[in-house]
């Protein structure tokens, strides 16, 4: 298994991109994204609420401007700590990482399970999708409240005091509304399959080995179901987009390599994958706390009736070496 190029150009990226992947990079994602969201619209509410921008309307009366500073403040501080959470738990990964010596990356690349045990992204999804429902319902709910009737019955269209809170208001109802929408695909999948998860014994799992994984899927998938596992080191990165006079930078995930394996679901309610792994040359280990990031992943489908199996296990696959940062060459199966 030898390396393909060792600087991949933009149409190899293309070709091997991973269609509605979705991104683990911290760079351009989330929380950064929604950090500076929460901040934005924190900061725009309070031009408003705190009499940088004009409220000549009646929304001014009733203590509706004392709410909006409020809620500006809890926007404000969410997105701030967002972004400051995100940056000091990135500086202290990279530090840790520095220091964790030959061969000892995954200590602090992840919080691994140390018996081997792997959970979905969809369990970890389904959390951190409940809780920030929560969060967009605590802020938005009291907003509606107050300003939705006063400027549907008094407010002035044509003044900054209406149109502010109507533009924050309408951005953030879309938000919760595709997030309600995917936290109830989400919920109806966990419903149906339970906590289905993977067992790849002792890590690290390292690279020019024979790995195995179960996939425990007790009651969820019956004897004889077929199920595919497809193994990928995936990568990310930034493209630039140009269209006209017009610049666009989008994160994209790619595939340095890639093998699928197809089995069925044995009496104990498990299916047995097993893959080689490519040689420790090629430097294809978990590179998790770059920006953008490497890292592995096994992805599980299973047709059934009515709702597919479709779930994304994080592996702890790494080199032998001291940790190489960056993207290497592709490498493919042979």
């Amino acid at each position: 298994m030898d390396p393909v190029w060792s600087d991949p150009s933009v149409e190899e990226i293309e070709r091997r991109r991973i269609p509605g992947h979705v991104a683990r990079g911290r760079g351009a994602g989330p929380p950064f994204a929604f950090g500076a969201i929460f901040l934005l619209a924190g900061v725009a509410l309070s031009s408003v609420g705190f009499g940088f921008v004009a409220a000549s309307t009646p929304l001014a009366r009733g203590g509706a401007l004392s709410v909006m500073r409020f809620l500006a403040i809890g926007f404000v501080g969410i997105g701030a700590y967002l972004l400051s959470w995100t940056h000091s738990s990135r500086r202290r990964r990279r530090q840790a990482f520095e220091l964790a010596g030959q061969g000892s990356a995954w200590r602090v690349d992840h919080p691994w399970d140390p018996r081997g045990r792997l959970r979905g992204d969809g369990a970890r999804a389904l959390g951190r999708g409940a809780v920030g429902i929560g969060v967009l319902l605590a802020l938005l709910v009291p907003l509606h409240a107050v300003f939705v009737p006063e400027m549907l019955s008094r407010g002035d269209r044509g003044a900054a005091a209406f149109w502010i809170p109507a533009i924050v208001l309408g951005f953030f109802d879309s938000v919760l509304l595709l997030g309600a929408a995917d936290l109830v695909l989400r919920a109806l999948r966990w419903l149906r399959f339970g906590r289905i998860h993977l067992e790849c014994g002792a890590i690290p799992l390292r690279l020019g080995r024979s790995v195995g994984f179960d996939l425990v899927a007790g009651a969820a998938l019956t004897k004889g179901q077929e199920v595919s596992a497809r193994l990928r080191c995936v990568a990310e990165t930034f493209l630039e987009r140009r269209r006209d006079s017009r610049t666009r930078i989008e994160q994209i995930s790619y595939a340095l390599f890639e093998m699928t394996r197809s089995t069925r679901i044995a009496d104990d309610g498990r299916a047995r994958f097993e893959f080689e792994l490519p040689g420790p040359d090629e430097a294809l280990g978990n590179d998790l706390v770059s920006d953008p990031p490497r890292y592995w992943e096994l992805e599980v489908r299973a047709e059934r009736e009515g709702l597919d199996l479709a779930e994304r296990f994080l592996l702890p696959i790494y080199d032998d070496r001291a940790r190489a940062l960056g993207t290497p060459g592709f490498g493919s199966p042979d």
